[in-house]
């Protein structure tokens, strides 16, 4: 452009630095850009991977007072059959007493 003075090649290499920088600001700029995509979609991933666990802890409590109260009614149902059998023979011991003792 000016020829081979010292000017114009200083000129030159001045461009040539301005230009590299450019280029090295571009590529950080891509660089960051591209740590700050990485961090955002690492940031989804636990945001999911957290409601994920909220969502298993949820359905193991409800799972849990469903086998509580499962074993529960099965508890108290038992208890109930027990009652009645034990109901059922006393009135047999004692129509079987009363037939025995009376004449």
């Amino acid at each position: 452009m000016y020829g081979d003075t010292s000017i114009g090649s200083s000129i030159n290499l001045l461009q040539f630095i301005i230009i590299i920088i450019i280029i090295v600001f571009i590529h950080i700029q891509d660089t960051i850009t591209i740590i700050i995509v990485i961090i955002f979609i690492w940031n989804i991933i636990i945001v999911v991977i957290i409601i994920i666990n909220i969502i298993l802890l949820i359905l193991f409590i409800i799972n849990t007072i469903i086998i509580i109260v499962i074993i529960n009614i099965i508890r108290d149902v038992i208890i109930v059959i027990i009652i009645i059998f034990y109901i059922r023979n006393a009135i047999i011991i004692r129509i079987f007493f009363i037939h025995i003792l009376t004449p």
